[in-house]
């Protein structure tokens, strides 16, 4: 480790290496300092909510048996779970934001997640399209319209709920989803006129910056959860963040 005289603040800063980890610079006193972050809770279902669970839950627990007994499928149940698969990888500009919303809590529902990881296999197409989801780029893309603008933060937080259930139901899938969100993390610090400090918070008079920093929080919120629930994820998670770190050689702050 090296290190680098900061004007700003007259001391001596360590900076990071390509063969070290930003957690390796860090003293047990310092790590034990990083702040502990909330996810938002879930708000409460939407009045036509019950419909799109109904849905969601027939769709995959018929594809689930007919695929188990070895009988040919229901032709409308089949395209009700392509429907749900082509909802979910519709374009950021044509995402229908209320169904979007519903599908991701109706995945959270009664023995969703069970049914699909007893068998990931058959329900690879939908877990990949649901690790995939564009969720960062809608918002981006959607923030300014003022009738997609109430839907966006929930969506985001119940993407997060969904990664956080994901990895408590099948752990296999706690690397991609740390993969998931240490892009999500990336995408948000690399954002025109974001500036952004690993730990520190954003310059509280730069609005931009505060938004980003708070949807970093989010992902900080997931991963801690997630380490929370499944302890052995912090193994899949330094590799992750020592292959990625995105500020490699420059001052640690």
């Amino acid at each position: 480790m090296t290190a680098e005289r900061s004007d700003s603040h007259n001391q001596i800063v360590p900076m990071v290496t390509q063969s070290q980890s930003p957690i390796s610079v860090l003293s047990n006193k310092e790590i034990g300092n990083v702040p502990q972050y909330v996810l938002p809770p879930l708000k409460a279902l939407p009045a036509d909510y019950m419909q799109i669970e109904t849905f969601v839950k027939t769709a995959i627990f018929t594809k689930q048996n007919t695929c188990s007994s070895g009988k040919g499928a229901n032709n409308t149940r089949s395209q009700h779970y392509r429907a749900i698969v082509d909802n979910l990888r519709a374009s950021p500009a044509q995402t229908d934001l209320p169904l979007l919303y519903k599908l991701l809590r109706a995945f959270q529902g009664s023995q969703v997640l069970a049914t699909i990881f007893s068998n990931f296999q058959m329900h690879n197409n939908l877990i990949h399209t649901i690790l995939k989801l564009d969720v960062l780029p809608i918002y981006y893309m959607r923030q300014n319209n003022e009738t997609d603008k109430v839907w966006l933060d929930d969506i985001l937080d119940c993407y997060y709920h969904l990664l956080v259930a994901v990895c408590s139901a099948n752990s296999t899938f706690i690397h991609p989803v740390f993969e998931v969100l240490i892009k999500h993390i990336l995408f948000v610090i690399r954002e025109p006129g974001v500036s952004l400090s690993f730990f520190g918070p954003a310059d509280q008079n730069d609005e931009k910056s505060l938004a980003a920093q708070r949807k970093v929080n989010k992902v900080h919120a997931v991963i801690q959860k997630v380490v929370l629930l499944v302890p052995k994820a912090k193994m899949e998670l330094f590799p992750l963040i020592s292959s990625r770190y995105p500020f490699m050689g420059h001052p640690f702050h």
